[in-house]
């Protein structure tokens, strides 16, 4: 089965479940790199939204890893 990039953008829309989307931010690119962003179709730009919000989460959830958590049976995380 091949899967296209709309079928992706869809599955991800039906796994992907956020609060509403009010905050904005922005960052840096190469302008090429926005020429080429603005030349995506919608389901295309669909998956790279999607992919920048499943990125930010993730380094916003290593940001907070702390191993003790899970290694240590009377940590206390409110004490660091």
């Amino acid at each position: 089965m091949k899967i296209t990039m709309a079928t992706e953008a869809v599955r991800m829309s039906e796994r992907l479940r956020t609060d509403k989307r009010t905050a904005e931010f922005s960052f840096r690119m190469p302008e090429y790199t926005k020429q080429n962003v603005d030349k995506l179709s919608k389901s295309w730009k669909t998956v790279l939204i999607e992919r920048l919000l499943v990125t930010t989460a993730r380094v916003l959830h290593e940001a907070r890893f702390d191993p003790r958590r899970e290694l240590v049976e009377d940590y206390d995380i409110e004490s660091d």
